[in-house]
């Protein structure tokens, strides 16, 4: 999710950089970028409407959750998984084969 979102961020970026220096290039003003924290505060609203409108996707969402592993257990972390009959399976054999974890859980 994050490299997408960073990338969404990026591209509202220079589409505002554009469209700020074409505006004041047709208005034949100097073309100085206003980089003080209120105007870029102001813009960076948009920017972060974007990105998350970029990566609002159900499927994105289940792809990251595909991605993010248990170490050492061969489980990821995605519903599909987590509701399995092997998971369900696992946890009820964990008594028996790691009663320190199943102590943590």
């Amino acid at each position: 999710i994050q490299r997408p979102f960073k990338h969404s961020i990026r591209c509202s970026y220079h589409d505002y950089i554009v469209y700020e220096m074409l505006t004041k290039a047709a208005k034949k003003e100097p073309l100085i970028l206003d980089t003080r924290v209120g105007a870029l505060r102001d813009a960076s609203v948009q920017w972060l409407h974007d990105a998350h409108k970029a990566v609002n996707k159900p499927e994105l969402v289940k792809k990251a959750f595909e991605g993010c592993v248990v170490p050492g257990r061969n489980i990821d972390l995605s519903y599909e998984k987590l509701t399995s009959f092997e998971v369900r399976e696992r946890l009820r054999n964990m008594k028996n084969e790691d009663p320190a974890f199943y102590k943590e859980l």
